[in-house]
């Protein structure tokens, strides 16, 4: 069979729980891959004959091939091993096959036939056999043989199981490649011969006139008439429940033969056809034919599965999962647990404590400022949020405004997926491996939706850190150090020592002097505490403008946060919220796409091999 039909198979048992097709079962009587695979012109094939008990497959072989080779016995259990009639040069690896698929159950019979070095000539155990290991051999064989020649009887011709045993072989092989016959063809003969003898001595006790009439219609002649016809009459009822067991268009042939008798009815026709070697061509033609056939099993058991309507199904029931999940569990989410995180003053403030600790740690002296002034805010940030601490941790913070939003998502999912899997039963199956229904994998998942707020909570503050690039830290670096440490020279030292020299040019003597006293002045404890006065005012003034700075731009981030078309979906808390809730309803939709490609890929191979 095609590899890519048997993968869809198996992936179609995977996801529908199907049974498997009787056609890919182990001990299935139907040709395996080893025995359609591709003919080196070298290789042997198999030409068998399959029958019930007592229909005449070891005398029909014997005449076939011209001698004795398979004893004939009419009673007991007879063939009870596989005998094979092969050519010399097939011999070792015929052996090597029988080995390994009937080891210790087989005969082998040699010949040096050149017209039949490539065939394979089989006599069976009977396929209605009471002996369990008479069966398996027959199975087993069954599935290399390529030509199987249907043997049954004229009194035997009706029974079922060898009709039962005739269509599952032929899931696997072409009808094609079958030969149907009827064996014991010279007893029915026998026993119409022997009706019309009884009608002639009963005439001629009646009458001279009826003995007569009789003669001319009951003779020889009419005797062979009266058989013929009833043999065509048999070999007609035959051919057509063959034809209605394998759903054939028109009967097959079938071939009346006599093993006592080979040179009557249709043995010379029959050992024509079965002990003539096929051409390599004709080999070729009948393994295409037999794996084309098996593939139409498996196409018809796949659309038997229904796919396209199974994907429907899932469809609709990823459409209610959806609209139920997004209405118990994501509306919670997204109209408070989301905008608590981002709206709250004191996250704001946290988030601004962390950038601003990055940026004053770069300013000199201003850090000082911050370190003396940060338990302020901290006292003013308590005063308007009660979640909010100093510094909080994202996990801190997630958990602070789930348990303030009143939700227990571990419940919400738990109720949602009970009630989901009331009204759908295959929700059951779907979610085998992670049932959301109970407790403790509805907590792995409220789990699994926290630490992906706390995840995206911390990226964001590290995209808040990272705002400003290395390359602009340098370029600020000189104006940073001018308006702390130029300050703290400036205004005390070096601005009132210039004003004193350049005051008054005409005097420069007396400035000096000037200059030498308002050096001494400066360094005086009085002016110097004036001094400190004033910077402490310059650097508060430097440090409430970092800060100013820093707010504006959280509440620019934030409201980028809050913004559907985010770029980086990483750092937006209801994109990823959404993707959490997207997990939920995940083996639905992927259940739903296989589905759907499945029934794509089916419709893509029948469409591929009706162009074929």
């Amino acid at each position: 069979m095609t590899p890519a039909i048997e993968q869809l198979v198996h992936e179609t048992m995977e996801l529908t729980g199907a049974e498997r097709p009787a056609l890919l079962d182990e001990d299935a009587p139907v040709l395996s891959d080893d025995a359609l695979a591709p003919d080196d012109n070298e290789s042997f094939y198999m030409v068998g004959l399959i029958g019930g008990k007592d229909v005449g497959k070891s005398a029909l072989v014997n005449a076939l091939v011209g001698k004795t080779i398979t004893q004939v016995t009419s009673h007991g259990a007879g063939t009870e091993i596989a005998i094979a009639y092969a050519h010399r040069s097939q011999e070792a690896a015929l052996r090597q096959l029988l080995d390994r698929e009937v080891a210790g159950q087989y005969r082998v019979i040699a010949h040096d036939l050149p017209n039949l070095r490539r065939q394979v000539l089989l006599d069976l155990p009977d396929i209605d056999s009471k002996y369990a290991a008479h069966l398996q051999v027959t199975r087993a064989m069954l599935r290399y043989m390529l030509y199987p020649v249907w043997v049954s009887s004229v009194e035997k011709y009706a029974d079922q199981q060898p009709q039962q045993m005739l269509a599952r072989v032929a899931e696997g092989n072409t009808p094609q490649n079958f030969v149907f016959c009827l064996t014991k063809a010279d007893q029915l003969s026998g026993m119409v011969a022997a009706g019309a003898a009884f009608g002639r001595s009963t005439a001629a006790v009646t009458s001279d006139d009826n003995l007569q009439i009789d003669s001319q219609s009951n003779g020889p002649d009419g005797d062979s008439e009266s058989a013929s016809a009833a043999l065509d009459e048999l070999r007609d009822d035959y051919a057509r429940r063959v034809q209605k067991t394998l759903s054939l268009g028109q009967p097959p042939r079938v071939f009346l033969v006599s093993s006592r008798h080979p040179d009557q009815f249709d043995m010379t026709a029959l050992r024509q056809l079965v002990c003539q070697q096929r051409s390599d061509q004709v080999v070729r033609e009948s393994k295409q034919l037999a794996t084309a056939r098996q593939d139409g099993a498996l196409l018809t058991w796949l659309d038997s599965q229904q796919l396209p309507i199974r994907a429907q199904r899932l469809e609709n029931l990823q459409r209610d999962a959806e609209e139920l999940i997004a209405t118990r569990i994501g509306r919670p989410l997204l109209d408070r647990i989301v905008p608590g995180i981002l709206d709250d003053p004191g996250t704001r403030m946290a988030i601004a404590d962390e950038i601003l600790q990055e940026r004053v740690a770069r300013w000199p002296v201003v850090n000082l400022v911050h370190t003396l002034l940060q338990p302020v805010f901290l006292l003013i940030r308590s005063a308007v949020s009660r979640n909010a601490v100093m510094m909080q941790s994202a996990d801190g913070l997630v958990d602070a405004c789930v348990k303030e939003s009143g939700e227990s998502f571990e419940i919400l999912i738990q109720t949602t997926f009970a009630q989901l899997r009331q009204q759908q039963p295959i929700v059951a199956s779907l979610y085998g491996q992670n049932k959301l229904w109970e407790s403790m994998p509805a907590e792995l998942a409220a789990g699994t939706l926290h630490r992906g707020l706390a995840d995206t909570v911390q990226r964001q503050r590290q995209s808040a850190r990272d705002l400003g690039a290395s390359s602009r830290r340098m370029l600020l670096a000189p104006i940073r150090w001018l308006l702390t440490i130029g300050a703290l020279l400036w205004f005390p030292f070096i601005q009132p020592i210039l004003a004193a020299a350049l005051g008054d040019p005409d005097r420069h003597v007396w400035a000096w002097r000037r200059m030498a006293a308002l050096v001494v002045e400066v360094l005086g404890v009085n002016y110097l505490l004036r001094s400190a006065a004033f910077l402490i005012l310059f650097y508060a003034a430097l440090w409430l403008a970092l800060r100013w700075n820093t707010q504006r731009r959280v509440t620019k981030l934030v409201a980028g946060w809050k913004s559907s078309d985010l770029p980086d979906e990483s750092i937006n808390l209801s994109s990823q919220s959404l993707h959490w809730l997207d997990e939920l309803s995940a083996p639905i939709r992927n259940a739903r796409q296989r589905m759907e490609s499945l029934a794509q890929r089916v419709t893509d191979l029948r469409k591929k091999t009706r162009a074929a």
